[in-house]
């Protein structure tokens, strides 16, 4: 992107699609814990992300320098959300 017009505007998409997500967090806890793991279930949920966020960019640069390729990258998260759900 060379024009900053559209770099900001690519920032506030982004901002706005992730803080809609992040409120969920806590009403999908909430349906699926007790009221007394709330504090845990929430905590397990932020450090988990806090953990893939910078861990998801570095093993997708590794499987692309690897394969040339993001397919193995897209194969793979298809395998874990499906074992996950």
């Amino acid at each position: 992107m060379r024009d900053l017009g559209a770099f900001y505007a690519a920032a506030a998409g982004f901002g706005f699609i992730y803080a809609g997500t992040m409120p969920l967090y806590a009403a999908i806890a909430r349906e699926n814990f007790p009221l007394r793991m709330m504090g845990t279930a929430i905590g397990g949920t932020a450090m988990a992300g806090s953990l893939d966020m910078p861990i998801g960019p570095l093993a997708g640069g590794l499987i692309y320098d690897s394969f040339g390729s993001y397919i193995w990258l897209c194969v793979g998260a298809w395998d874990i959300a499906s074992a996950l759900s």
